[in-house]
């Protein structure tokens, strides 16, 4: 199975759906000053970043590593999402019975979609209606930043109970079965995170929910060639999911864009609606630039409008994988 896709489609551009009702706005006041910043996504990608608009800051940072599995908790639900930026993928096997063989070639490997929503995820809900799914799962656990392979990992859910989430997995080639019990408590952030590779909760992702709108990551895209959909890792931003829209804008130039305007576009909660494609890659130069002209229109938690562009991705020696951007509150 090819993980990656040759580097000439970064060119194809995305196409972002999932458009939501525009929400009523709020009183009108005096737009903020433009701000510049910038982000370091360290040597081969490394980190991801989350960044808080209001506060023109980084508001937390995790290295790709650090997690595999991101569960999203509600009320009636829980929900679990492969970790991307790594290409994760997960099988399903239609089995309950954790000392069934597995092989990984025998099973049909899938890609969350990077635009989020239940239908997207390979695992989804394994919560709900008051019943845990005990499918076993296998887990093709993706590529480390240096490409190699941290390998496979047979996964179930065994127990429960409204806060403690109760889990075993092992190696399919090692007769050594991990059990681990994590407790989901955490409300304040949208996605609470567990390594498998490490064998426990990973306590130090992601900013709390409250603080942050843009994350900075490498994800997947899923490209389609002669009818086969392939992933590709790509470098870009994502949404975060709780209570945050955005919406892409081409037509009028980063100063004319005005709170005023905001009944003119259409705002939508896909996660990769700012996506990869705001550069490109020159193959005569060897070099990303930035397209010119594209404007990113971002709603808060809060209800505040922001605009956005990118004016570069290296930085002073160089060096890539440091996004500039500026941004003006609306």
């Amino acid at each position: 199975m090819h993980r990656f896709l040759p580097g000439f489609l970064l060119l194809i551009a995305a196409v972002f759906s999932s458009c939501f009702q525009r929400e009523v706005p709020l009183t009108p006041h005096e737009a903020g000053p433009v701000q510049s910043d910038r982000v370091d996504l360290g040597d081969n990608y490394s980190f991801q970043i989350y960044y808080d608009l209001s506060e023109g800051a980084v508001s937390g940072r995790n290295e790709r590593m650090d997690w595999d599995l991101a569960i999203a908790r509600s009320d009636s639900s829980l929900t679990v999402w492969l970790n991307s930026s790594r290409a994760m993928m997960a099988a399903r096997t239609q089995s309950s019975r954790f000392d069934t063989l597995l092989r990984a070639e025998d099973l049909d490997f899938k890609w969350d979609q990077p635009s989020g929503g239940l239908s997207g995820a390979v695992i989804g809900e394994i919560w709900k209606q008051g019943k845990l799914s005990r499918e076993i799962f296998m887990l093709d656990m993706g590529v480390r930043p240096d490409a190699s392979s941290p390998g496979y990992r047979k996964l179930q859910f065994e127990s429960w109970d409204g806060d403690t989430l109760g889990l075993r997995f092992a190696n399919p080639d090692l007769p050594e079965v991990h059990h681990l019990r994590v407790s989901l408590g955490d409300t304040g952030r949208y996605f609470q995170y567990i390594s498998l590779l490490q064998m426990k909760k990973a306590e130090s992702v992601s900013a709390p929910k409250e603080n942050w709108d843009i994350l900075f990551t490498q994800h997947l895209r899923i490209f389609f060639v002669d009818g086969d959909s392939l992933p590709y890792l790509v470098n870009g931003v994502l949404l975060n999911p709780w209570r945050t829209l955005a919406a892409r804008d081409s037509l009028h130039s980063f100063a004319e864009i005005t709170r005023e305007m905001m009944d003119e576009f259409e705002f939508t909660r896909a996660r990769d609606v700012i996506g990869y494609d705001w550069k490109r890659y020159d193959f005569n130069s060897n070099q990303y630039s930035i397209v010119p002209g594209r404007n990113y229109i971002i709603r808060d938690a809060a209800g505040y409008y922001y605009k956005l562009r990118f004016t570069g991705y290296y930085d002073e020696n160089g060096r890539k994988g440091v996004p500039q951007f500026e941004f003006q509150q609306l």
